[in-house]
């Protein structure tokens, strides 16, 4: 079948745009579907063919040899000849022992081929028939029995005429031809040999719908090069525009500055006339001061001269002082003494003069147990047993005060959402808005409690975008206080549509009964029991007027704590297919287009408490455009009910087999597994393909370890590790390739060059998937490559990185993030890698900007389409940046895989190059991506 050609995904490598473009398509899928060992060009011409069957080779079989002779070999038009040495030059960068170039003439070339070993020739720049004719009887011997003969220029005018020595040749021969250009001239192998050549070689009658399936090609490469070099003047032009805006915007800022610093310095100079002047004030009053203190120093010394005196006054006066206190204490023991001789005095008055007091009466003598109890009391007091009076308790030492933490996220929201004066200026605006689309918001309610619903309702009420309609669906409640709420509401805003039902029919299907009294052009879903930020809806409807084709919007949210703070925000990535397999981060708020919700025929009941992920799934893969508004517009409540604190464990189950049947739509054959962190749909790989692990190293003890330790920790079934290193480390290595089959040793001498040393592995490699990967890396798992390269069967993926841990086992990288300071970061730095941290971000597949080549999965095909490493503007420092950018430009997607964990050990990889000092400066290769990918490095859509 046509549809089957390989030339309708070809674009030349090489392309000038002169006649022999006519016959690049024709000339590249002969090459594809015949794979000759040894194709001979005989007249280089403009390069165009030769190149087209070089790129065919390696792109396609990686076997073939593709050989160009001069057009006649004489040394001074050859030493004169630049195109002919700047294609030598290109086809020794770019194709190296794929191509050969011979500086001799067609006849002087013929001894350097065998007989029969020539299955493709093509003859260029032949200016007559008898050169014709000489050349192919010259070559006659050297075809092979299935070989193809192309003569390209039959449609030029000469005299004689080239057609006719071409039709002279082809004469008893099954052949045709092409008239566009110059005109080509094909001579057929013999029917016994044609197999997939049918497609290329038909029938007489067949031959003008081939003819116009080529032409139509041509002019189809011929475009794709003219908008690739329009798109690439037009890239240059942006970044210089940008580069002068950015000069204007420094001239103004200087101007800025410098008018701001002439104020300030006439404000310092007349602030230092102030200053001067109250100087002068302040030395006439330091000079009075002085004087006053002269004077009160002499008042100073007579004081101390009385107040001496005085103090001898004193001593003395304590001393007298000191005699009378103890005659007082000698007074006090006489008059104590006395007293007591008084007191005994007025005893012995009272009986008669007796000094003691007689019995009369016989002593009463206690019972024995009265006296057993008297002693038994005595006891404790006797042994010491009775507790001491309690010590006064000491003052316990006052605890410092708590350090209150600084709230990080209260400061984000003073900063970057829109005060009270705001609003108002957005309640002005929306006013004079030129479209103002109505937001149809739906709320299934069921027993809301009271303060949840009330919160809920007035927050909508509140929006300072005012066309708006809020549509309730009331399933049933019982709770008096709910349909209470609800009535008061509905009486007061009119723009308040409620629907009550006799039952809860389910959230899926109370949702889909709001969307049949919804007029608005965009729908939203709002929880009964959450919130909406009052500028939520004006963002939507900014963001829609700025992006008219998009059909979904989507924001960022928090969580609204049990005390009513707001507190775990979610700064949502802009669209990441990936990361939506993982887990339905789209979330809240999304507004979706009406009319792209009733092409998906609204939510689906089998799928209830998970219906929002699922209609997330069926209209991101119709969607024109999915848009992210990075403003913090939904506040999700947390209460012991909710979903935010796992109030809803029934949810996991519709979640996943939302996903399943994604997988099953998108033709994605996969096994649906529920993480404990996240979603996994694992693609289910029917034939594993060849895989190619290329290694480029100059360290002898790495080099031997990755050929041990590789297959021995790896259980992948066809596995071909590609090692690029010095000819001198390749020769002390080469019984390990004799040992190991899978094993190929690349030679390579030239100056340290990452990005060359990686394009020439792959060159040299036969896989079909590539894996560029350092020698200081280590897999942790014997299915990495598996786990690996399974992403690639998503067409949409065009590169595939793990997740790198540091010895210690912490994350080095998940995913490269771009416009951060020093142009390029790591997302996930430094946390333990299992961490759960912001909603399992390091635990879920995600689209990312860039990927760390320290260990890279690419398709061949993608890798050689997008022009490989670039070893010229990043040899070093950033070539994976420039790699994943042109990968990004082909429209495919870099994605980070948590399921494969390596270990990076030290970043000992280039550790020799830096000793040696050969390192390229990073600072040009940073120029270099800000003048050629201005737009991806200089911000992040993922992070």
């Amino acid at each position: 079948m046509r549809s089957e050609l390989p030339s309708l995904q070809f674009q030349p490598k090489f392309y000038t745009g002169e006649p022999e473009r006519f016959h690049l398509p024709f000339c590249y899928d002969l090459a594809v579907l015949a794979r000759p060992k040894l194709i001979v060009t005989l007249g280089l011409g403009d390069a165009q063919a030769h190149f087209t069957f070089c790129q065919a080779a390696r792109e396609h079989w990686g076997g073939g040899r593709c050989v160009a002779v001069h057009r006649n070999g004489e040394a001074v038009e050859i030493a004169h000849d630049e195109k002919w040495k700047t294609a030598v030059a290109d086809g020794h960068e770019w194709y190296g022992e794929t191509t050969e170039f011979i500086a001799a003439g067609p006849e002087e070339a013929v001894p350097r081929f065998a007989e029969s070993s020539v299955h493709l020739l093509l003859l260029n720049d032949c200016d007559s028939a008898d050169r014709v004719r000489a050349v192919l009887a010259a070559w006659t011997p050297k075809l092979a029995a299935d070989a193809i003969v192309l003569l390209h220029g039959i449609g030029l005018e000469r005299e004689p005429s080239l057609l006719q020595a071409w039709r002279e040749f082809a004469a008893r021969r099954d052949a045709f031809e092409f008239s566009a250009g110059a005109g080509l001239g094909v001579m057929r192998p013999g029917a016994s040999s044609r197999g997939e050549m049918t497609l290329l070689l038909p029938l007489a009658e067949q031959m003008q719908g081939l003819t116009q399936i080529y032409e139509i090609l041509a002019e189809t490469i011929d475009a794709r090069a003219r908008a690739t070099k329009a798109e690439r003047e037009s890239s240059a032009f942006q970044t210089r525009q940008v580069w002068l805006q950015s000069l204007l915007d420094d001239r103004w800022s200087a101007q800025d500055v410098m008018n701001s610093q002439a104020q300030e310095t006439r404000a310092l100079r007349q602030l230092l006339l102030e200053r001067q002047s109250e100087l002068e004030t302040l030395i006439r009053e330091r000079t009075e001061q002085a004087k006053r203190f002269e004077a009160l120093r002499g008042d100073r010394i007579k004081a101390q001269l009385i107040m001496d005196a005085q103090h001898e006054q004193i001593e003395h006066m304590r001393g007298a002082s000191d005699l009378l206190r103890a005659k007082l204490r000698e007074t006090i023991l006489e008059l104590k003494a006395a007293r007591q001789i008084l007191k005994l005095a007025k005893g012995a008055c009272r009986r008669g003069g007796k000094c003691f007091q007689v019995r009369s009466e016989p002593k009463t003598r206690q019972p024995l147990p009265a006296k057993i109890l008297r002693e038994l009391r005595r006891i404790p007091r006797q042994l010491g047993l009775l507790s001491a009076p309690p010590e006064p308790s000491q003052k316990k030492k006052a605890k410092p005060a708590p350090v209150v933490p600084v709230n990080r996220y209260a400061s984000w929201i003073a900063q970057h959402e829109p005060d009270a004066e705001e609003l108002l200026q957005q309640r002005l605006a929306t006013v004079k808005m030129r479209e103002r689309p109505r937001f149809s918001l739906l709320v299934p309610v069921h027993d809301t409690p009271v303060q949840f619903l009330d919160a809920m309702i007035a927050s909508v009420v509140a929006q300072t975008y005012d066309e708006w309609e809020l549509c309730l669906v009331d399933g049933g409640s019982t709770h008096p206080g709910t349909r209470q709420t609800l009535a008061q509401w509905e009486a007061r805003e009119p723009r308040l549509r409620i629907v009550r039902l006799a039952a809860n029919l389910g959230i899926a299907e109370n949702t889909n009964r709001a969307i049949a009294m919804a007029t608005g052009e965009f729908i939203a879903c709002l929880d009964h029991d959450d919130v909406l930020a009052p500028f939520a809806l004006y963002s939507l409807a900014e963001a829609s007027a700025a992006a008219p084709e998009a059909d979904i919007f989507y924001s960022d949210e928090d969580r609204l704590g049990m005390d009513g703070k707001r507190h775990g925000p979610f700064f949502k990535p802009e669209w990441s297919p990936a990361l939506l397999t993982s887990f339905m981060y789209l979330g809240h708020l999304t507004a979706y287009r009406r009319a792209l919700f009733e092409e998906l025929v609204g939510f689906r009941k089998e799928f209830d408490l998970s219906q929002d992920y699922d209609l997330a799934l069926r209209a991101t893969e119709v969607a024109r455009s999915i848009r992210h508004v990075p403003q913090v517009l939904y506040h999700w409540r947390e209460h012991p009910a909710s979903g935010s604190l796992g109030g809803k464990p029934d949810a996991r189950t519709s979640n996943l087999a939302a996903l399943a049947e994604a997988m099953r739509r998108r033709n994605l054959p996969a096994d649906v597994l529920a993480l404990p962190t996240a979603n996994r749909a694992r693609l289910k790989v029917s034939l594993w393909p060849r895989v190619s692990i290329i290694i480029p190293t100059d360290s002898p003890d790495r080099a031997r370890a990755c050929l041990s330790d590789l297959p021995a920790r790896t259980d992948y079934p066809d596995l071909e590790i590609v090692l690029v290193t010095n000819s001198e480390l390749a020769d002390g290595l080469a019984n390990v390739q004799l040992a190991n089959a899978s094993v190929r040793l690349v030679r390579y001498d030239k100056p340290f060059n990452f990005s060359d040393k990686s394009n020439v592995g792959a060159q040299a490699s036969t896989g079909e998937r590539l894996i560029f990967y350092n020698d200081d890396v280590e897999p942790n798992q014997p299915d990495w490559i598996q786990e690996l390269i399974e992403q690639l069967e998503d067409p949409a993926v065009g590169a595939v990185a793990p997740k790198m841990l540091y010895e210690n086992g912490k994350i080095q990288h998940a995913g490269l993030v771009t416009g951060v300071r020093g142009l390029v970061g790591t997302a996930c730095h430094q946390w333990p890698g299992d961490s759960a941290d912001y909603t399992n971000f390091a635990q879920s597949l995600r689209d990312v900007s860039a990927l760390s080549a320290a260990c890279l999965a690419m398709r061949r095909e993608d890798f050689f389409r997008v022009g490989e490493f670039d070893a010229i503007n990043t040899p070093i420092a950033h070539s994976d940046l420039d790699l994943c950018f042109k990968v990004r430009e082909a429209g495919l997607r870099c994605v980070y895989t948590p399921f494969v964990t390596m270990t990076h050990r030290g970043h000992a990889s280039i550790g020799v190059v830096e000793a040696e000092g050969r390192t390229a400066p990073a600072g040009k290769a940073s120029v270099y991506l800000l003048q050629r990918w201005a737009g991806y490095s200089c911000r992040d859509p993922y992070f």
